[in-house]
Protein backbone atom coordinates (compact mmCIF):
# COMPACT_ATOMS: atom_id res chain seq x y z
CA UNK A 1 0.00 0.00 0.00
CA UNK A 2 2.73 2.34 0.86
CA UNK A 3 4.50 1.94 -2.85
CA UNK A 4 1.07 2.41 -3.97
CA UNK A 5 1.13 6.05 -2.42
CA UNK A 6 4.66 6.72 -3.32
CA UNK A 7 3.68 5.91 -7.16
CA UNK A 8 0.57 7.98 -7.45
CA UNK A 9 2.83 10.99 -5.81
CA UNK A 10 5.69 11.02 -7.97
CA UNK A 11 4.52 10.10 -11.06
CA UNK A 12 0.81 10.85 -11.73
CA UNK A 13 0.45 14.12 -9.03
CA UNK A 14 0.66 17.45 -10.32
CA UNK A 15 2.68 20.33 -7.67
CA UNK A 16 -0.48 22.12 -7.47
CA UNK A 17 -1.65 21.62 -3.95
CA UNK A 18 -5.47 22.58 -4.49
CA UNK A 19 -5.66 19.53 -6.46
CA UNK A 20 -3.93 17.41 -4.48
CA UNK A 21 -5.80 17.91 -1.79
CA UNK A 22 -8.73 17.00 -3.72
CA UNK A 23 -7.39 13.96 -5.16
CA UNK A 24 -6.06 12.75 -1.37
CA UNK A 25 -9.28 13.57 0.06
CA UNK A 26 -11.14 11.16 -2.77
CA UNK A 27 -8.57 8.99 -2.68
CA UNK A 28 -9.35 8.58 1.22
CA UNK A 29 -12.86 8.10 0.80
CA UNK A 30 -12.47 5.24 -0.93
CA UNK A 31 -9.84 3.51 0.65
CA UNK A 32 -9.65 4.72 3.82
CA UNK A 33 -13.00 1.86 4.76
CA UNK A 34 -10.78 -0.92 2.89
CA UNK A 35 -7.59 -0.32 5.07
CA UNK A 36 -9.67 -0.45 8.15
CA UNK A 37 -10.66 -3.64 7.49
CA UNK A 38 -7.98 -5.06 6.35
CA UNK A 39 -6.82 -3.86 9.68
CA UNK A 40 -9.74 -5.24 11.91
CA UNK A 41 -8.99 -8.72 9.74
CA UNK A 42 -5.35 -8.84 11.72
CA UNK A 43 -6.41 -8.44 15.25
CA UNK A 44 -6.30 -12.09 16.51
CA UNK A 45 -9.18 -13.94 18.02
CA UNK A 46 -7.43 -14.79 20.85
CA UNK A 47 -7.03 -12.55 23.73
CA UNK A 48 -3.35 -14.06 24.39
CA UNK A 49 -2.47 -13.17 21.67
CA UNK A 50 -3.78 -9.08 21.45
CA UNK A 51 -0.15 -8.43 23.22
CA UNK A 52 2.28 -9.52 20.36
CA UNK A 53 -0.35 -7.66 18.20
CA UNK A 54 0.06 -4.46 19.77
CA UNK A 55 4.28 -4.83 19.92
CA UNK A 56 3.99 -5.92 16.31
CA UNK A 57 1.26 -4.49 14.25
CA UNK A 58 0.56 -1.19 16.03
CA UNK A 59 4.08 0.07 15.07
CA UNK A 60 4.02 -0.91 11.59
CA UNK A 61 0.56 0.65 11.46
CA UNK A 62 2.44 3.86 12.52
CA UNK A 63 4.59 3.86 9.61
CA UNK A 64 2.58 3.31 7.27
CA UNK A 65 0.66 6.50 8.37
CA UNK A 66 4.18 8.44 8.28
CA UNK A 67 4.24 7.65 4.88
CA UNK A 68 1.48 8.59 3.54
CA UNK A 69 2.22 12.08 5.07
CA UNK A 70 5.45 11.74 3.70
CA UNK A 71 3.90 12.00 0.16
CA UNK A 72 0.48 13.76 0.42
CA UNK A 73 0.92 16.90 2.87
CA UNK A 74 -2.26 16.81 3.03
CA UNK A 75 -2.82 13.24 4.68
CA UNK A 76 -2.07 14.67 8.12
CA UNK A 77 -5.76 12.96 9.76
CA UNK A 78 -5.73 9.19 8.56
CA UNK A 79 -6.38 8.25 12.19
CA UNK A 80 -5.71 4.67 10.97
CA UNK A 81 -3.18 4.15 14.26
CA UNK A 82 -5.86 5.91 16.26
CA UNK A 83 -8.30 3.04 14.83
CA UNK A 84 -5.28 -0.12 15.59
CA UNK A 85 -4.73 1.47 18.82
CA UNK A 86 -8.23 0.23 19.90
CA UNK A 87 -7.56 -3.27 19.03
CA UNK A 88 -9.41 -4.14 22.30
CA UNK A 89 -12.73 -3.35 20.67
CA UNK A 90 -11.64 -4.48 17.60
CA UNK A 91 -11.25 -8.15 19.23
CA UNK A 92 -14.73 -7.81 21.37
CA UNK A 93 -16.30 -6.83 17.29
CA UNK A 94 -14.36 -9.58 15.42
CA UNK A 95 -15.42 -11.84 18.31
CA UNK A 96 -18.50 -10.93 18.02
CA UNK A 97 -19.22 -11.51 14.51
CA UNK A 98 -17.81 -14.86 15.15
CA UNK A 99 -19.57 -15.89 18.03
CA UNK A 100 -23.08 -14.63 16.21
CA UNK A 101 -22.48 -16.88 12.86
CA UNK A 102 -21.55 -19.76 15.26
CA UNK A 103 -25.05 -19.20 17.19
CA UNK A 104 -27.08 -18.98 14.03
CA UNK A 105 -25.40 -22.26 12.47
CA UNK A 106 -26.07 -24.07 15.72
CA UNK A 107 -29.83 -22.83 15.86
CA UNK A 108 -30.41 -24.01 11.94
CA UNK A 109 -28.58 -26.93 12.20
CA UNK A 110 -30.67 -30.28 11.60
CA UNK A 111 -29.05 -31.92 14.86
CA UNK A 112 -31.69 -34.15 17.02
CA UNK A 113 -29.44 -35.05 19.27
CA UNK A 114 -30.19 -34.52 22.47
CA UNK A 115 -29.18 -35.27 26.72
CA UNK A 116 -29.92 -35.95 29.35
CA UNK A 117 -29.65 -32.99 32.07
CA UNK A 118 -27.89 -35.56 35.03
CA UNK A 119 -25.43 -36.26 32.07
CA UNK A 120 -24.72 -32.34 31.84
CA UNK A 121 -24.73 -30.99 35.73
CA UNK A 122 -21.79 -32.07 37.50
CA UNK A 123 -21.17 -32.43 41.79
CA UNK A 124 -19.71 -29.37 43.20
CA UNK A 125 -16.10 -29.21 43.65
CA UNK A 126 -14.95 -27.53 46.94
CA UNK A 127 -14.11 -24.39 44.77
CA UNK A 128 -15.66 -23.22 41.69
CA UNK A 129 -13.28 -24.64 38.78
CA UNK A 130 -14.18 -24.71 34.49
CA UNK A 131 -14.72 -28.05 32.93
CA UNK A 132 -13.14 -27.58 29.64
CA UNK A 133 -15.42 -29.22 26.77
CA UNK A 134 -14.19 -32.48 25.59
CA UNK A 135 -16.04 -31.64 22.41
CA UNK A 136 -18.46 -29.11 20.61
CA UNK A 137 -21.75 -31.20 22.32
CA UNK A 138 -20.20 -31.54 25.67
CA UNK A 139 -21.11 -29.16 28.32
CA UNK A 140 -18.62 -26.50 29.49
CA UNK A 141 -19.54 -26.52 33.30
CA UNK A 142 -18.88 -24.11 35.77
CA UNK A 143 -18.82 -25.93 39.06
CA UNK A 144 -19.72 -24.29 42.49
CA UNK A 145 -20.12 -25.29 45.93
CA UNK A 146 -24.13 -25.82 46.78
CA UNK A 147 -25.14 -26.11 43.45
CA UNK A 148 -26.62 -29.49 44.28
CA UNK A 149 -28.84 -27.86 47.23
CA UNK A 150 -29.99 -24.29 45.27
CA UNK A 151 -32.32 -24.71 42.40
CA UNK A 152 -30.58 -27.59 40.85
CA UNK A 153 -32.40 -29.11 37.72
CA UNK A 154 -34.36 -32.15 38.11
CA UNK A 155 -33.47 -34.65 35.27
CA UNK A 156 -34.70 -34.09 31.53
CA UNK A 157 -33.80 -34.16 28.09
CA UNK A 158 -32.36 -31.31 26.19
CA UNK A 159 -31.07 -31.14 23.17
CA UNK A 160 -27.75 -30.86 21.91
CA UNK A 161 -28.22 -27.48 20.08
CA UNK A 162 -29.03 -26.02 23.61
CA UNK A 163 -26.25 -27.17 24.93
CA UNK A 164 -23.65 -25.95 22.34
CA UNK A 165 -25.10 -22.39 22.72
CA UNK A 166 -25.07 -22.81 26.45
CA UNK A 167 -21.23 -23.40 25.97
CA UNK A 168 -20.97 -20.75 23.55
CA UNK A 169 -22.56 -17.91 26.24
CA UNK A 170 -20.20 -19.21 28.92
CA UNK A 171 -17.24 -19.21 26.65
CA UNK A 172 -18.36 -15.65 25.82
CA UNK A 173 -18.78 -14.40 29.90
CA UNK A 174 -15.37 -16.20 29.88
CA UNK A 175 -13.72 -13.97 28.20
CA UNK A 176 -15.57 -10.95 29.56
CA UNK A 177 -14.03 -11.51 32.44
CA UNK A 178 -10.59 -10.89 31.52
CA UNK A 179 -9.64 -7.66 33.05
CA UNK A 180 -6.78 -6.59 30.68
CA UNK A 181 -9.39 -6.04 28.25
CA UNK A 182 -10.48 -2.49 28.42
CA UNK A 183 -14.13 -1.90 30.09
CA UNK A 184 -15.93 -1.04 26.80
CA UNK A 185 -14.51 -3.99 24.99
CA UNK A 186 -15.21 -6.38 28.12
CA UNK A 187 -18.94 -4.71 28.44
CA UNK A 188 -19.27 -5.43 24.24
CA UNK A 189 -18.15 -9.23 25.17
CA UNK A 190 -21.80 -9.26 28.05
CA UNK A 191 -23.31 -8.14 25.03
CA UNK A 192 -22.03 -11.05 22.84
CA UNK A 193 -23.36 -13.44 25.41
CA UNK A 194 -26.88 -11.51 25.75
CA UNK A 195 -27.04 -11.48 21.67
CA UNK A 196 -26.28 -15.48 21.48
CA UNK A 197 -29.29 -16.33 24.21
CA UNK A 198 -31.60 -13.97 22.33
CA UNK A 199 -31.10 -15.24 19.49
CA UNK A 200 -32.89 -18.99 20.73
CA UNK A 201 -35.83 -16.41 21.18
CA UNK A 202 -36.52 -15.48 17.55
CA UNK A 203 -39.00 -17.01 15.93
CA UNK A 204 -37.25 -17.93 13.03
CA UNK A 205 -35.15 -20.12 15.25
CA UNK A 206 -38.06 -21.51 17.05
CA UNK A 207 -38.97 -24.47 14.98
CA UNK A 208 -40.22 -26.43 18.61
CA UNK A 209 -43.12 -23.76 19.26
CA UNK A 210 -45.58 -25.87 18.02
CA UNK A 211 -48.73 -26.52 20.23
CA UNK A 212 -50.26 -29.32 17.91
CA UNK A 213 -46.55 -31.20 18.40
CA UNK A 214 -46.61 -32.47 22.03
CA UNK A 215 -42.73 -33.62 21.53
CA UNK A 216 -41.64 -30.61 20.38
CA UNK A 217 -43.45 -28.53 23.15
CA UNK A 218 -41.94 -30.20 25.68
CA UNK A 219 -38.73 -30.13 24.26
CA UNK A 220 -38.62 -26.61 23.78
CA UNK A 221 -39.78 -26.07 27.31
CA UNK A 222 -36.86 -28.08 28.56
CA UNK A 223 -34.68 -26.37 26.47
CA UNK A 224 -35.40 -22.78 27.24
CA UNK A 225 -35.87 -23.92 30.99
CA UNK A 226 -32.06 -25.41 30.94
CA UNK A 227 -30.90 -22.09 29.36
CA UNK A 228 -32.60 -20.23 31.94
CA UNK A 229 -30.64 -22.02 34.25
CA UNK A 230 -27.07 -22.03 32.53
CA UNK A 231 -27.54 -18.38 31.97
CA UNK A 232 -28.62 -17.43 35.65
CA UNK A 233 -25.65 -19.68 37.11
CA UNK A 234 -23.45 -19.19 35.07
CA UNK A 235 -23.94 -15.06 35.25
CA UNK A 236 -23.71 -16.03 39.23
CA UNK A 237 -20.93 -17.73 39.72
CA UNK A 238 -18.68 -14.59 37.40
CA UNK A 239 -20.56 -11.61 37.84
CA UNK A 240 -17.66 -10.20 40.69
CA UNK A 241 -15.41 -10.64 37.13
CA UNK A 242 -18.44 -9.05 34.54
CA UNK A 243 -18.47 -5.27 33.70
CA UNK A 244 -22.35 -6.16 33.54
CA UNK A 245 -24.23 -9.09 35.36
CA UNK A 246 -27.36 -8.15 34.78
CA UNK A 247 -29.23 -11.11 32.81
CA UNK A 248 -32.30 -11.54 34.91
CA UNK A 249 -34.62 -10.43 32.22
CA UNK A 250 -33.30 -12.96 29.84
CA UNK A 251 -33.61 -15.83 33.12
CA UNK A 252 -37.24 -14.91 33.48
CA UNK A 253 -38.20 -14.37 29.35
CA UNK A 254 -36.86 -17.65 28.74
CA UNK A 255 -38.40 -19.55 31.65
CA UNK A 256 -41.60 -18.06 30.86
CA UNK A 257 -41.64 -18.39 27.41
CA UNK A 258 -41.04 -22.30 27.64
CA UNK A 259 -43.77 -22.61 30.36
CA UNK A 260 -46.32 -20.68 27.89
CA UNK A 261 -45.28 -22.59 25.00
CA UNK A 262 -45.99 -26.34 27.28
CA UNK A 263 -49.27 -24.55 28.59
CA UNK A 264 -50.50 -23.82 25.21
CA UNK A 265 -49.72 -27.18 24.09
CA UNK A 266 -51.65 -28.53 27.35
CA UNK A 267 -54.49 -26.19 26.27
CA UNK A 268 -54.91 -27.22 22.62
CA UNK A 269 -55.03 -30.89 24.08
CA UNK A 270 -58.40 -29.77 26.40
CA UNK A 271 -59.95 -27.97 23.64
CA UNK A 272 -59.23 -30.90 21.22
CA UNK A 273 -60.77 -33.13 23.87
CA UNK A 274 -63.59 -30.70 24.52
CA UNK A 275 -64.51 -30.73 20.43
CA UNK A 276 -64.76 -34.84 20.28
CA UNK A 277 -67.10 -34.94 23.66
CA UNK A 278 -69.29 -32.31 21.78
CA UNK A 279 -69.66 -34.01 18.80
CA UNK A 280 -71.44 -36.80 20.85
CA UNK A 281 -74.66 -33.95 21.05
CA UNK A 282 -75.07 -34.86 24.81
CA UNK A 283 -75.10 -37.11 27.20
CA UNK A 284 -78.82 -37.44 27.79
CA UNK A 285 -79.76 -39.53 24.78
CA UNK A 286 -83.38 -38.52 24.47
CA UNK A 287 -84.28 -39.61 20.85
CA UNK A 288 -80.78 -40.68 20.30
CA UNK A 289 -80.25 -44.37 18.29
CA UNK A 290 -77.15 -45.80 19.28
CA UNK A 291 -76.40 -43.37 21.59
CA UNK A 292 -74.00 -45.39 23.63
CA UNK A 293 -72.05 -46.81 20.76
CA UNK A 294 -71.64 -43.00 19.53
CA UNK A 295 -70.10 -42.17 23.12
CA UNK A 296 -68.49 -45.15 23.65
CA UNK A 297 -66.62 -43.86 20.46
CA UNK A 298 -65.95 -40.23 21.62
CA UNK A 299 -64.40 -41.84 25.08
CA UNK A 300 -62.20 -44.41 22.88
CA UNK A 301 -60.87 -41.29 20.34
CA UNK A 302 -60.41 -39.03 23.42
CA UNK A 303 -58.27 -41.83 25.79
CA UNK A 304 -56.27 -41.88 22.53
CA UNK A 305 -55.39 -38.50 22.02
CA UNK A 306 -54.91 -37.86 25.61
CA UNK A 307 -52.52 -41.27 25.37
CA UNK A 308 -50.68 -39.52 22.39
CA UNK A 309 -49.89 -36.19 23.95
CA UNK A 310 -49.06 -38.03 27.51
CA UNK A 311 -46.51 -40.40 25.97
CA UNK A 312 -44.65 -37.43 24.32
CA UNK A 313 -44.43 -35.64 27.43
CA UNK A 314 -43.80 -38.24 30.00
CA UNK A 315 -40.55 -38.88 27.83
CA UNK A 316 -39.36 -35.35 27.30
CA UNK A 317 -40.66 -33.52 30.63
CA UNK A 318 -39.44 -33.32 34.22
CA UNK A 319 -41.38 -36.29 36.21
CA UNK A 320 -43.21 -33.41 38.36
CA UNK A 321 -44.06 -30.86 35.52
CA UNK A 322 -45.64 -34.40 33.02
CA UNK A 323 -47.50 -35.50 36.73
CA UNK A 324 -49.20 -31.75 37.11
CA UNK A 325 -49.99 -31.82 33.44
CA UNK A 326 -51.67 -35.39 33.42
CA UNK A 327 -53.26 -34.28 36.46
CA UNK A 328 -54.74 -31.27 35.14
CA UNK A 329 -55.71 -32.86 31.62
CA UNK A 330 -57.34 -35.80 33.17
CA UNK A 331 -59.34 -33.10 35.71
CA UNK A 332 -60.71 -30.94 33.09
CA UNK A 333 -61.81 -33.96 30.69
CA UNK A 334 -63.36 -35.50 33.77
CA UNK A 335 -65.34 -31.95 34.79
CA UNK A 336 -66.62 -31.26 31.11
CA UNK A 337 -68.32 -34.80 31.50
CA UNK A 338 -69.38 -34.65 34.91
CA UNK A 339 -71.02 -31.03 34.21
CA UNK A 340 -72.74 -32.37 31.34
CA UNK A 341 -74.13 -35.18 33.53
CA UNK A 342 -75.43 -33.52 35.96
CA UNK A 343 -76.99 -31.12 34.08
CA UNK A 344 -79.09 -33.83 31.83
CA UNK A 345 -83.02 -33.56 33.16
CA UNK A 346 -83.98 -37.46 32.65
CA UNK A 347 -82.30 -40.28 32.77
CA UNK A 348 -84.09 -43.61 31.88
CA UNK A 349 -82.84 -46.94 33.57
CA UNK A 350 -81.72 -48.02 30.34
CA UNK A 351 -79.42 -45.12 29.45
CA UNK A 352 -78.19 -45.11 33.27
CA UNK A 353 -76.91 -48.58 32.86
CA UNK A 354 -75.05 -47.14 29.34
CA UNK A 355 -73.77 -44.07 30.55
CA UNK A 356 -72.63 -45.87 33.85
CA UNK A 357 -70.48 -48.55 31.16
CA UNK A 358 -69.04 -46.03 29.24
CA UNK A 359 -67.72 -44.07 32.36
CA UNK A 360 -66.62 -46.98 33.78
CA UNK A 361 -64.81 -47.98 30.33
CA UNK A 362 -63.43 -44.56 30.44
CA UNK A 363 -61.90 -44.50 33.77
CA UNK A 364 -60.07 -47.88 33.33
CA UNK A 365 -58.74 -46.55 30.38
CA UNK A 366 -57.32 -43.32 31.73
CA UNK A 367 -56.25 -45.44 34.57
CA UNK A 368 -54.06 -47.27 32.20
CA UNK A 369 -52.55 -43.56 30.89
CA UNK A 370 -51.81 -42.12 34.26
CA UNK A 371 -50.44 -45.96 35.29
CA UNK A 372 -48.57 -45.08 38.71
CA UNK A 373 -47.77 -41.69 37.82
CA UNK A 374 -50.56 -40.34 40.11
CA UNK A 375 -50.33 -41.99 43.55
CA UNK A 376 -53.33 -39.91 44.82
CA UNK A 377 -57.02 -39.45 43.48
CA UNK A 378 -58.19 -36.28 42.42
CA UNK A 379 -61.21 -34.75 43.38
CA UNK A 380 -62.80 -34.86 39.88
CA UNK A 381 -61.65 -38.00 39.70
CA UNK A 382 -63.23 -39.72 43.04
CA UNK A 383 -66.93 -37.59 41.91
CA UNK A 384 -66.16 -39.66 38.82
CA UNK A 385 -66.27 -42.88 40.71
CA UNK A 386 -69.54 -41.33 42.75
CA UNK A 387 -71.63 -40.91 40.03
CA UNK A 388 -70.80 -44.00 38.53
CA UNK A 389 -71.71 -45.42 41.62
CA UNK A 390 -74.84 -43.65 41.85
CA UNK A 391 -76.29 -44.72 38.83
CA UNK A 392 -76.73 -48.13 40.09
CA UNK A 393 -77.44 -46.99 43.77
CA UNK A 394 -81.09 -46.97 44.93
CA UNK A 395 -82.49 -43.56 46.54
CA UNK A 396 -82.11 -44.83 50.17
CA UNK A 397 -78.60 -45.80 49.35
CA UNK A 398 -77.90 -42.33 48.04
CA UNK A 399 -79.56 -40.66 50.63
CA UNK A 400 -77.77 -42.34 53.58
CA UNK A 401 -74.23 -41.73 51.54
CA UNK A 402 -74.99 -38.00 51.25
CA UNK A 403 -75.30 -37.87 55.39
CA UNK A 404 -72.70 -39.86 56.56
CA UNK A 405 -70.47 -37.90 54.22
CA UNK A 406 -69.60 -39.97 51.38
CA UNK A 407 -71.44 -37.59 48.81
CA UNK A 408 -71.61 -34.42 50.95
CA UNK A 409 -67.69 -34.45 50.38
CA UNK A 410 -67.31 -34.03 47.13
CA UNK A 411 -71.52 -32.76 45.96
CA UNK A 412 -73.18 -29.51 46.45
CA UNK A 413 -76.78 -30.66 47.71
CA UNK A 414 -78.23 -28.90 44.37
CA UNK A 415 -76.30 -31.54 42.46
CA UNK A 416 -77.63 -34.49 44.32
CA UNK A 417 -80.40 -33.57 44.05
CA UNK A 418 -81.04 -32.78 40.29
CA UNK A 419 -79.09 -35.95 39.43
CA UNK A 420 -81.70 -37.80 41.99
CA UNK A 421 -84.81 -35.94 40.08
CA UNK A 422 -83.07 -37.29 36.20
CA UNK A 423 -82.51 -41.20 37.90
CA UNK A 424 -86.09 -41.67 40.24
CA UNK A 425 -89.68 -41.09 39.27
CA UNK A 426 -90.68 -37.51 41.37
CA UNK A 427 -92.70 -39.62 44.11
CA UNK A 428 -93.88 -38.40 47.21
CA UNK A 429 -91.58 -40.93 49.09
CA UNK A 430 -88.84 -39.60 46.69
CA UNK A 431 -89.71 -36.36 47.27
CA UNK A 432 -89.33 -36.72 51.03
CA UNK A 433 -86.40 -38.59 50.79
CA UNK A 434 -84.89 -35.97 48.54
CA UNK A 435 -85.72 -33.57 51.17
CA UNK A 436 -83.19 -35.16 53.36
CA UNK A 437 -80.62 -34.48 50.87
CA UNK A 438 -79.67 -30.75 52.13
CA UNK A 439 -76.44 -28.61 54.02
CA UNK A 440 -73.65 -28.12 52.15
CA UNK A 441 -70.23 -29.20 53.41
CA UNK A 442 -68.17 -27.61 50.04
Amino acid sequence: MTIFFKFMAENFLPTNEKFNSNFWESLFEDLAPRIKELIKEEVPTKISDLENFAKEFIPGIENFEASIQQYFKQANNTQFKSYASNFHMLFAQKFKEICYNEARAILISDSKESFSVSDILTKPSEHPTITPPRDPCSPLTLQYPHINTIMRLPEFPVSSKVVKLANLFKRILLEATCKTLTPQARLCLCETARTVIELFMIPSFDPFVDTENPKKSAVFFCDSWYLSHSVFWESLALKNDLPDENFIDIVSYLKNKGTATLRNSSNALSEKVETLFRQIGGLDGQGKENHGMVIEMAFVQIVALINKFMSAWKKNLPKDRYQQILRSTIDKTLKLILSDTLAIQDISAKHSTCLSNNFSLLLDQLSKVRSDDLEEDSDSWVRFKLVIGLMDDSLVKIVEGWENGTLSKYFRSSEIQHLVRALFQNTDKNAALRRRITGDVL
